[in-house]
């Protein structure tokens, strides 16, 4: 963590000393058709690509998955979420505005943009250009661990519900970790790295993450109206507007990556479904 912020720290502190206004004019470019009939640049563009690179928050709502090992969850995870989420949403910000003020942004769309924004800045930014290219590294083995974390204590939870096979929920004797979750998570996750296009396999993470949001906050909403006893020991003002707000904004990044991506997750959910209500059939003959 210390190398990660480390790195965006400097990255940031130096590329903006370095960065050339002009590049930031105009700061939202005019939007323009691609050769595959979408739109790149503009609002548009700046809302599909908010929807794409959404998978990129993940860890936050990932946090919640280790509620049963916090001393006191109902307290601290929230704190911990949003302050986590503002801090980490600033550093986003000033990393974006940093890459485009030491290049154009068309200089931009290649598979390391950082490390190609700090090459244009000549050899002075060199040193940085190595330290933020070994902590990039890094940082993307440790963003693994923590999503397969969280989703092996998700498949935990949910086969201890009954939902899955109860085979996983197996703790190891020695280290009280779900050692066959976990091994489950890393197979399916190798499988789908190795034979999916990171495009596709980003498009469905960000647009399922959306739409598993769209779903909590719709439920947040409907429970402060159905059952306005119960008990929240952590409040927000304004939290049924919020919870719209997130309905709406979650369904509008969806709408803004297309077509395309629009079948591919009702494709999903359609194939899901399926399986859902066969589990949860399951279950109810189980009880």
């Amino acid at each position: 963590m210390l190398i990660k912020l480390s790195a965006v720290a400097l990255f940031v502190v130096f590329g903006l000393l370095h960065a050339d206004p002009a590049n930031w004019t105009p700061f939202i470019p005019p939007a323009e058709k691609t050769a595959d009939g979408g739109t790149a640049f503009g609002i548009p563009g700046v809302l599909a690509a908010a929807g794409m690179v959404f998978f990129a928050f993940l860890g936050f709502d990932a946090m919640a998955t280790t509620a049963l090992e916090a001393r006191n969850p109902q307290r601290d995870l929230p704190r911990t979420i949003i302050a986590t989420l503002a801090i980490s949403t600033l550093l986003y910000m000033l990393v974006g505005l940093t890459m485009t003020g030491l290049v154009n942004y068309r200089q931009l769309n290649v598979d390391a943009p950082i490390t190609a924004a700090l090459a244009a800045a000549g050899p002075s930014l060199a040193w940085v250009k190595s330290y933020v290219g070994i902590a990039v590294s890094i940082g993307l083995w440790a963003g693994l661990w923590a999503a397969f974390y969280a989703i092996s204590r998700l498949i935990y939870m949910l086969a201890g519900d009954g939902w899955l096979p109860s085979v996983l929920t197996h703790l190891s004797p020695q280290s009280r970790i779900p050692v066959r979750a976990v091994v489950t998570v890393g197979v399916v996750g190798a499988v789908l790295a190795a034979f999916m296009p990171i495009a596709l396999l980003g498009e469905l993470i960000s647009t399922g993450a959306l739409l598993a949001f769209t779903v909590v906050c719709a439920a947040v909403f409907s429970l402060r109206r159905r059952q306005p006893e119960r008990a929240r020991p952590f409040r927000i003002p304004y939290g049924q507007a919020i919870a719209i707000l997130g309905v709406v904004t979650s369904l509008g990044l969806i709408a803004s990556m297309g077509g395309w991506a629009i079948v591919r997750i009702l494709t999903w959910q359609a194939l899901g479904i399926p399986l859902v209500l066969l589990a949860l059939r399951r279950k109810s003959a189980g009880s």
